[in-house]
């Protein structure tokens, strides 16, 4: 029988002194830091007194005399928010916009920043204005000669956001600038088509005074008289562009006209607007149905009544 232990066994046993490993995890978490430290630099100027974070912050809360100080040291005014948590990467201008803060974001350009930086998904500075801020923002912004027709990545332009969201003044004063009303985003649409899903008067009018083509059609063959039955209350956003020359027999790819959306709304004011312009309430989709046929889908009171007034016609 053999007796002998093995030799892993006869070997005394060593344990690192507590003082060095200590010492040692310090010294890791040093080398750590500098290398993220230096990361951040390279990503867009994050190291330093503010960062690309406490720059942000200023940003977004207004405070002018610490973005002044950040410029002073040399901050790199257009760097990404890398750690935004919704992901836009925006530049400070552009928190600074979307915080509506303008006395930041003129001292912001006034230190240097590029109006042109552009967010994740290629927005600008004016396209951040046009759509969530003031038009003292937007007007800002011009006097900068932003490229006012720039487009982001899903096509969209100052213009278009402007008008997709009820930003009459704003949408003024880029017309007033020289925004092509005519550009088109992703989708084929163009502003005139964003405003009436918007159902937006205003906007809709300094539109078609602009020259906007007020047949123009989207990838589902959507017109602007189409898209704004979808949110329209008021029937003038209708006869605005009936009056423009709006097709009021438009029909979309599945051979929806704006009566039978109406009529699926519901909606008497729309469907009596539409019918004194010369709807053909005979007209059917792909499925074989007409307006009426919308409204008593309906399975309402509202709905029954609508049916009713179409096929008395």
């Amino acid at each position: 029988m053999n007796t002998t232990a093995p030799a892993a066994q006869n070997q005394p046993r060593t344990r690192l002194p507590l003082a060095v490993i200590v010492v040692s995890l310090l010294v890791l978490g040093g080398l750590l830091f500098f290398a993220v430290d230096k990361l951040l630099v390279d990503l867009g100027g994050a190291g330093g007194t503010v960062g690309a974070d406490g720059l942000h912050t200023a940003a977004a809360a207004g405070d002018v005399e610490a973005i002044q100080a950040a410029a002073a040291r040399g901050e790199n005014l257009n760097a990404s928010n890398f750690n935004d948590p919704e992901g836009e990467d925006r530049s400070p201008l552009m928190v600074a916009i979307a915080s509506n803060q303008l006395e930041a974001a003129k001292a912001l350009i006034e230190a240097g920043a590029d109006t042109e930086t552009r967010s994740r998904d290629g927005k600008t500075a004016l396209m951040l204005a046009a759509g969530w801020s003031t038009t003292a923002m937007v007007e800002l912004l011009l006097e900068q000669d932003a490229r006012i027709d720039a487009r982001s990545e899903l096509g969209w332009t100052a213009l278009m956001l402007a008008a997709s969201r009820g930003q009459s003044e704003s949408v003024r004063a880029l017309l007033a600038a020289g925004a092509d009303v005519s550009n088109r985003n992703k989708w084929d649409q163009t502003a005139l088509i964003s405003a009436s899903l918007a159902a937006d008067l205003d906007c809709i009018t300094a539109m078609l005074n602009a020259g906007a083509e007020a047949n123009a059609t989207d990838n589902f063959g959507v017109t602007p008289l189409i898209a704004a039955t979808e949110r329209a209350k008021d029937p003038e956003v209708l006869r605005a562009l009936i009056e423009a020359g709006a097709d009021v027999n438009a029909a979309e790819d599945s051979g929806v006209t704006a009566l039978m959306r109406s009529a699926d709304r519901a909606s008497m004011e729309l469907v009596q607007a539409l019918v004194d312009a010369g709807a053909d309430v005979n007209a059917a989709d792909d499925g074989g149905r007409t307006a009426a046929d919308w409204a008593a889908g309906r399975d309402d009171e509202a709905g029954q009544t609508v049916a009713e007034f179409l096929r008395g016609i």
